[in-house]
């Protein structure tokens, strides 16, 4: 991974990659993903698509999955899109019942420990936060997201920020 681009120190010893043959290109950037979804393909095969829609989407859970869950599916869609290249994400994390910061957290966590960088743009099906995450804007800032206010429904979108290593940084 290019941590930084600009002149080296004469000094400093670095190895020296050949690319004779090859070529070199920027990470790529993966604009529209769902790693809710990640976990999904060969588990709903052949059915009509509004049942497909319902188990796929889960739109009928009444709690958010378990925390672990979250983050390998997360986990998994984050190292095949690594695997081909993909340096950045944007996540359309969609979750029900409602968002919370666990939801989050086990996201942000599947990101950076795959060095991947990404932001997350949150939804449910009711528009609802987790009030514990809505009223504490304090806590997500000290966990490093940023949150904005979206339209009348007041729903939140986050990002956690990424150094270019892939570590989380406050914000």
């Amino acid at each position: 991974m290019i941590e930084t681009v600009g002149e080296v120190d004469a000094g400093v010893e670095a190895p020296e990659l050949t690319a004779a043959g090859m070529i070199v290109i920027p990470g790529l950037v993966n604009a529209h993903t769902h790693s809710g979804e990640n976990l999904n393909p060969g588990l709903y095969e052949n059915l009509p698509l509004d049942l497909w829609f319902l188990h796929s989407h889960q739109v009928t859970r009444t709690a958010p999955p378990d925390r672990d869950v979250i983050y390998v599916r997360t986990l998994v869609g984050a190292v095949l899109v690594a695997r081909c290249g993909t340096t950045t994400a944007v996540d359309f994390l969609y979750e029900a019942p409602e968002i919370t910061a666990t939801t989050l957290e086990a996201v942000v966590a599947a990101y950076r420990d795959v060095g991947l960088r990404a932001t997350s743009s949150s939804a449910s099906p009711t528009g609802r936060f987790s009030p514990r995450f809505r009223s504490t804007p304090h806590h997500a800032k000290q966990q490093g997201w940023r949150l904005r206010r979206r339209g009348a429904s007041g729903s939140w979108s986050s990002r956690r920020r990424q150094s270019s290593a892939g570590t989380s940084q406050g914000g």
